[in-house]
């Protein structure tokens, strides 16, 4: 008997088969933790959410601020965190070594522009004027020294104020300079006692950058706080310091002749190879709501049980939030206090935005860290999975933060099991990219499920 071979029939079961095969290899977040088990211990998932949690929130670390971009700038009044202030140190350079300004240079102008990336205010009032001031700083700076965001190099307050302008932040409408038209920039114009002051100096000062910032060390562009009173208005500017737009221009003419009334210019350098950092102030938390400085212990004993109701996360060096999961190790024994093996299926955090008003946008993104013996902290393994297993981020319909923490959770229970006496340290919860971003947000705390772990896990037998 003759077979005959159809050849459309076999390519369709062979993609037919591979299609299936490609989808079988597909790991939904579900399914993690299931191929630990042998094929015969496959279980039914067990879910929870009623995982006991502790909560309360810890002032944060100061931030290193050195090398980061944007720099922040301005002063804000929260409804919640009170007054909060950004201000700027930092070098400049020569452009050029042995620079001369001529015969009897005359002083015309000294105008720093400096292009804006973004604003975080409270959109409703965007009008608030801000006040900064500019003093020269009397201690060396350095681009190799590290600095923090609560470093304060030596400036006298009563000294000369080498800049002072008041302004009204805008970063959306184009700027006409020199006939040119650019984008939204700040531009501050400097005194003319600090502009004869480098033209007038010797030339020995001027020979490079190293006795150029001996003779100037730096500039503090600080920003004036805000009168409390002024509740949900202010803003903090992101400012692009290393942009190719970025200006920093004396303006003079020379007496080398009578009849030169030409201008010069010579141009100043703020870049990747000057030391510049943010200072970031929250005035003590004077200003903050009574619940907030109850929890931090600020003006009368902590209370961290307040955390049930709401705990505060906040950029700039403000403030994160403590967690601990205290009776997460429970998993490991059965109801009759046998041990029991615990595979994890998905561990997913949920934080919902206790604020109401939303004055000050919510941070785009959370992070957490480990908390070690020794007072370190260490990535959770979630993170390196990528952001989006991660996830972290903040949506605006549910009003909440989802935080995948499968793979921590699976370590911490192996070593619960294979580590007698072991105590775990916790986790700290804070604002992603807290150095270069105001956000800042309330949360619900542990009461009426305002936060919670939302568990799947098989027990393996």
């Amino acid at each position: 008997m003759k077979t005959h071979f159809n050849l459309s029939s076999f390519t369709t079961f062979i993609f037919l088969l591979f299609i299936i095969s490609f989808v079988s290899c597909e790991k939904e977040p579900d399914s993690l933790g299931l191929d630990l088990q042998p094929t015969g211990n496959k279980l039914s998932v067990i879910y929870t959410d009623t995982c006991s949690i502790f909560a309360y929130t810890v002032i944060d670390d100061s931030l290193r601020t050195d090398s980061y971009s944007p720099n922040l700038l301005g002063s804000m009044v929260d409804p919640i965190f009170g007054v909060t202030t950004a201000s700027i140190f930092t070098q400049f350079r020569l452009s050029n070594n042995n620079v001369s300004f001529g015969t009897s240079p005359v002083f015309d102008s000294l105008v720093l522009i400096i292009p804006y990336t973004g604003i975080y205010n409270n959109s409703d009032q965007r009008n608030q004027s801000q006040r900064i001031k500019v003093f020269e700083v009397r201690s060396p700076m350095s681009i190799d020294s590290a600095y923090y965001s609560n470093t304060v190099l030596s400036y006298n307050k009563n000294d000369r104020v080498i800049a002072d302008m008041t302004f009204v932040p805008d970063v959306i409408d184009s700027i006409t300079y020199a006939g040119v038209k650019y984008g939204p920039f700040i531009r501050i114009k400097f005194s003319s006692y600090f502009g004869n002051k480098i033209l007038n100096t010797s030339a020995a000062n001027l020979v490079d950058n190293v006795s150029f910032n001996n003779f100037i060390n730096g500039l503090l562009i600080r920003t004036e706080p805000l009168n409390p009173s002024l509740t949900n208005k202010g803003s903090i500017m992101y400012l692009n310091l290393l942009s190719s737009l970025t200006n920093f221009t004396l303006y003079y003419k020379t007496t080398n002749s009578v009849t030169d009334t030409t201008e010069y210019q010579y141009p100043f350098l703020i870049d990747s190879y000057t030391g510049r950092y943010n200072f970031f102030d929250h005035n003590g938390y004077a200003d903050a709501t009574a619940a907030f400085k109850h929890q931090l212990g600020i003006g009368r004993p902590k209370d961290t049980t307040l955390g049930k109701q709401n705990i505060y996360l906040q950029s700039l060096g403000g403030t994160k939030v403590k967690m601990l999961l205290p009776y997460i190790s429970k998993l490991l024994k059965d109801q009759n206090g046998n041990p029991q093996k615990i595979s994890v299926n998905e561990a997913v955090l949920v934080f919902q935005n206790a604020d109401a008003n939303d004055f000050f946008a919510p941070p785009a993104d959370l992070t957490m860290l480990q908390r070690n013996a020794d007072g370190s902290t260490t990535l959770l393994p979630d993170i390196t999975e990528g952001s989006t297993f991660f996830d972290a981020t903040y949506n605006s319909s549910t009003r909440e933060y989802r935080i995948r923490i499968t793979r921590y959770l699976q370590q911490l229970l192996n070593t619960y099991a294979a580590t007698p006496g072991f105590v775990d340290y916790g986790l700290y919860l804070l604002v992603d990219n807290r150095r270069t971003t105001a956000n800042r947000v309330m949360l619900k705390g542990t009461d009426n499920k305002g936060i919670k772990l939302e568990l799947k896990y098989n027990v393996i037998k």
